[in-house]
């Protein structure tokens, strides 16, 4: 029996590492214990960093790197942007690492065995990152400073009070999330990918076309479940990230 591949959990916007805490635990106790969840810049206790969307892929990055060994990569959201951006990226490193015979770029890259995004189904995630543009802005006006604004926001969207936030979201990070163009980083990436979006997700009209992308990519739907909006179905989610991570 196959080993499973490390995984790589990073957060949705607006929640923190410990929104994947009952997910790691059902991975465990489906034998998968090798499990790393990243934790964004400004987002639970990073939050008084500033979210940047390099820092972010950087984060991701460096998470990866110190396992070491072929990683399954999983993103919600943001994050699941975040974690192909990562991927392709690090496809790209190994590439000019083998060609250039660098050291250093084959220090700083990893291997991907495989990328699972939860919650996405759209090119970009417009319509989300503008409510935390107008979030962000408007907490710089309140007394205290937006905290009772990101604790709302971990409570709606990573479903545990406090531990997420809004953080402190830049326009400019913001703008490049909305940029990022998923489909072409898919293109790129040649490891497996699944797409895993709940029946009640509401932005899904291109999920065929990133599954197109990817040209190894399929759907698993999880009914009930509202991942852009936060991480639930725990036990689902694990099932399916076990046999991926196999």
């Amino acid at each position: 029996m196959s080993v499973p591949h490390p995984v790589v959990l990073v957060p949705g916007l607006g929640g923190a590492a410990a929104e994947w805490d009952p997910v790691v635990d059902a991975l465990g106790t489906a034998g998968v214990d090798r499990v790393v969840a990243v934790e964004l810049p400004g987002h639970g206790s990073r939050r008084d960093e500033d979210f940047g969307w390099g820092s972010a892929q950087d984060a991701v990055r460096d998470a990866a790197a110190a396992v070491e060994e072929p990683v399954l990569l999983v993103g919600r959201g943001v994050g699941a942007h975040a974690a192909i951006a990562a991927a392709r990226a690090a496809g790209s490193a190994g590439s000019a690492a083998g060609s250039a015979g660098s050291a250093g770029s084959a220090a700083s890259s990893f291997e991907v065995a495989g990328v699972v995004a939860l919650g996405i189904g759209t090119e970009t995630l417009g319509w989300f990152v503008d409510s935390y543009r107008v979030s962000s802005a408007v907490s710089a006006l309140l007394p205290d400073r937006g905290l009772g604004v990101g604790g709302l926001a971990g409570q709606t969207f990573a479903g545990r009070a406090g531990d997420g936030g809004a953080g402190r979201l830049t326009a400019a990070a913001l703008d490049e999330v909305q940029a990022f163009d998923v489909r072409a980083a898919l293109r790129d990436i040649p490891a497996p990918f699944v797409l895993v979006n709940g029946s009640r997700d509401r932005f899904r009209l291109q999920e065929r076309a990133l599954l197109a992308a990817s040209g190894s990519g399929r759907l698993q739907r999880v009914r009930g479940a509202v991942f852009a909006d936060r991480l639930d179905h725990h036990a689902e989610v694990a099932e399916i990230l076990a046999a991926a991570a196999g």
